[in-house]
């Protein structure tokens, strides 16, 4: 979900000026703006997810006053016009990433009904009447709501009523089992997070705070859709675990696994975010450059070399640890010789100003030498 009310063609540093107010509708997106790292944002969700076992609809929303009265529109009877489906639940990520070049040519304009735009996601993953979509009930649905600001409709100036109309809308959201993930974008959203909070809370969700709306396509896609805690990969053969597993937005993993040669047995083991865990073992084989097979997808290709790049920056960041644990140890030590030290000096000193012996007793014995 994209908001895509006037607000969010605001800069977050320094550009020039857009060619027509942002107040306008249908203004032109502004290089640097929240709306410009929203579109970033699920551009880059996107190339995380697998198509063939997630689908995903584009909706924005925004609004416009009804007039000096109005009245909040009958969401159980009909679609409220302030959100808009760019096309509904999809495998086909180029149908997605047309959608996405669309919401960034229409610009953005007016105010912010939340409340809109929960009703029309859940239309479109309940395949209500008036989606675009067909509903999948063996699906878990999720939304991931993007915003910049507080809901200012459907009752201009009534922020309470709007919210309480968003509410509405997440509860129901929430009997379809649908977890909502709000990110606040931005120190507008940030200054009343309230309904995003609760928003996540009520359906199972998760809140994030962006503080930096430039850092939203680094925080999306680490967003967990499926419910996983996290996946771990051993080899049983040779007894070693992965060198490196990235566990992805809808559940699907990758992992850099070395192998025997001939047959070996791996076991992958899921755990659940409510605690219940998965355990499965396949047999793959590891046969020699000359020996003839399938070459690896292009696509795994890149996977890998992503996988190999993870396992030595992993490496790298273990490695600068450990040094910075030797220099604190060696800190330490060195702190303790300082403080022997010291106190081997204070008693040369005590030594120094004491009386000489009597004549004719034995000498008392010099402290040790200190190195």
């Amino acid at each position: 979900m994209i908001d895509v009310s006037a607000s969010t063609l605001e800069a977050f540093e320094r550009l020039d000026v857009p060619e027509r107010p942002a107040t306008e509708p249908g203004a032109p997106l502004r290089e640097g703006s929240v709306l410009e790292a929203e579109i970033a944002a699920t551009r880059r969700l996107l190339r995380t997810l697998d198509p063939r076992f997630t689908r995903v609809a584009v909706v924005t929303f925004s609004g416009e006053p009804l007039g000096k009265n109005p009245v909040p529109p009958r969401w159980t009877e009909s679609l409220d016009p302030a959100a808009a489906t760019w096309v509904g639940l999809t495998h086909d990520w180029s149908a997605v990433e047309r959608a996405l070049d669309g919401v960034a040519e229409a610009g953005a304009h007016g105010l912010t009904n939340m409340a809109a735009g929960v009703e029309r996601a859940t239309a479109e993953l309940t395949g209500r009447t008036g989606a675009e979509s067909r509903a999948d009930p063996g699906a878990r649905h999720s939304i991931l709501f993007m915003t910049d600001g507080i809901p200012t409709l459907p009752v201009p100036g009534d922020t309470r009523r709007n919210q309480l109309e968003v509410f509405k809308q997440v509860r129901r959201a929430a009997k379809h089992g649908i977890e909502i993930h709000a990110y606040a974008v931005g120190r507008e959203a940030l200054r009343g997070p309230f309904t995003l909070k609760t928003m996540a809370a009520e359906s199972g969700g998760t809140f994030t705070a962006v503080r930096d709306p430039g850092t939203l396509p680094d925080r999306l896609p680490v967003v967990q859709l499926a419910g996983l805690d996290g996946v771990q990969v051993r080899n049983l053969t040779t007894e070693r675990d992965a060198l490196a597993t990235h566990l992805r937005p809808d559940g699907t993993f990758d992992a850099l696994v070395r192998l025997a040669p001939g047959a070996n047995r791996i076991e992958v083991l899921a755990t659940a975010t409510d605690g219940a865990s998965g355990r499965h073992v396949l047999v793959m084989e590891r046969r020699d450059a000359t020996s003839s097979g399938p070459a690896l997808p292009d696509h795994l290709v890149s996977r890998r070399g992503e996988l190999l790049e993870k396992d030595v920056e992993e490496r790298r960041e273990a490695r600068r640890q450990q040094l910075a644990e030797e220099i604190r140890r060696g800190r330490s030590e060195g702190e303790d010789e300082d403080a022997a030290a010291a106190a081997q000096r204070r008693e040369l000193e005590l030594e120094v100003g004491r009386e000489p012996p009597a004549v004719g007793s034995a000498p008392e014995p010099l402290p040790p030498a200190a190195d």
